[in-house]
């Protein structure tokens, strides 16, 4: 089984993308986890420790299959943490099969899977009312979901109810937190 295009060249087709490579169990009600990396608690938080991309990546793809329609995620993290590859793990999940290079320049770039994915990277944006000239709300306000890098950037334009995502190099590992609105 193939990783598909969206998949970082550190991914191999085959023995690279197992269809379990972390045994995750989903609800508020589970406060343990099986895999010795990932924390789950009652307040729909869970943080994970990546050691690689690929792990990233993976962890990611794993959780695209509680994504639904209309999610808006906020990810937060400095510069090369691992925000894309997390997008783009879970855009893979949810079917995208093309490259997804960063925003960082367009601001926002579109892809077809399951849903309509948007990409968002407000690094460059100076003022948040540059986000109207690209038609910011449309998009996350209609029928696909939203993947937002760098949200502070956008004001109150971003949207507070959201899944929010917070990254952070923790020593040789990358520190993933989640805290699901749903």
């Amino acid at each position: 089984m193939g990783c598909g295009a969206t998949a970082p060249p550190f991914l191999k087709k085959g023995r690279d993308c197992p269809t379990n490579p972390f045994p995750i169990f989903w609800g508020v009600n589970f406060v343990k986890s099986s895999h010795p990396r990932l924390a789950l608690n009652k307040s729909k938080k869970m943080i994970f420790y990546s050691k690689s991309e690929r792990e990233t990546f993976i962890f990611a793809k794993k959780i695209a299959n509680k994504v639904k329609l209309g999610d808006i995620f906020l990810i937060e993290g400095a510069l090369g943490v691992g925000k894309s590859v997390f997008v783009r793990g879970i855009a893979s999940g949810l079917g995208v099969n093309e490259p997804m290079p960063s925003p960082s320049f367009t601001i926002v770039n579109e892809y077809k899977g399951k849903f309509p994915v948007y990409h968002f990277d407000f690094y460059r944006i100076n003022e948040p009312f540059e986000l109207y000239e690209i038609g910011f709300e449309d998009y996350i306000y209609s029928n696909g979901v939203s993947f937002i890098e760098w949200p502070a950037k956008g004001g109150e334009l971003v949207p507070v109810n959201a899944i929010k995502v917070k990254m952070k190099i923790v020593g040789e590992e990358r520190e993933i937190k989640i805290q699901w609105n749903r």
